[in-house]
């Protein structure tokens, strides 16, 4: 499991530096980058300052993040072909109707 990879990719995606981090849930920044690295794991009473801090469910830090990325982007790609789709039926339709 990468607790530490997700706890970075949550951080980096609000924009919060790892050294704000660390101060707001009372950790060194090394410690922080020792947790973020896999080097260590964080204690559940961490992670429950973390999920607070960065007002994410603590579950977040336990799933896959990778799998969740690769999902939401074959369902992008689902999108965008169903909307081509769409314009090509209506685009028959208003050719059918001349």
């Amino acid at each position: 499991m990468n607790i530490g990879k997700n706890i970075r990719f949550y951080r980096m995606k609000l924009h919060i530096s790892q050294k704000n981090l660390a101060k707001m849930i009372g950790l060194q920044p090394k410690q922080l980058s020792f947790i973020e690295n896999n080097i260590i794991e964080p204690t559940i009473s961490q992670l429950e300052l973390v999920s607070d801090v960065l007002n994410i469910p603590i579950t977040y830090f336990l799933t896959d993040i990778t799998s969740k990325m690769q999902k939401s982007a074959k369902l992008q790609s689902i999108e965008r072909r169903l909307r081509k789709l769409a314009v090509t039926i209506s685009k028959e339709a208003t050719n059918n109707m001349r």
